[in-house]
């Protein structure tokens, strides 16, 4: 399983990239920012299955590299909330995933692409 999202790139980011602006990387983290809620959304595909939640992601500044000027990865640092209703307890966890992503100039777009998680097959009786 591998959860993946594309995100729109506004027009001032696109034009930088261009024109090679050093600004570049400043501004990838700004649209990040922009899409938080959707990047979350990508991150719950991860927990959905276990029925934990998400909470406050950011990402590590120091770990963000570009392979070239449309492509590279960076590291998301979050918060996983486990919950269990029945004993009244509530746990909160650390947990990263490293977000390669793909810049589609034409497109004025990045597409992110999560981890790869192995699934487990099932056992047999």
């Amino acid at each position: 399983m591998r959860e993946q999202i594309t995100l729109p790139l506004s027009n001032n980011f696109v034009e930088s990239l261009q024109s090679n602006k050093k600004n570049v990387r400043a501004l990838l983290f700004l649209e990040l920012e922009i899409n938080r809620a959707k990047i979350e959304d990508l991150l719950v595909g991860y927990h959905f299955t276990s029925r934990e939640k998400v909470d406050s992601h950011s990402v590590d500044e120091g770990s963000l590299q570009f392979n070239d000027p449309c492509n590279g990865h960076f590291k998301l640092v979050y918060n996983v909330v486990h919950v269990n209703g029945c004993q009244d307890l509530t746990y909160d966890d650390v947990d990263t995933k490293i977000i390669t992503f793909e810049i589609n100039i034409s497109k004025r777009s990045i597409h992110l692409l999560g981890e790869e998680i192995r699934e487990r097959m099932p056992d047999e009786f």
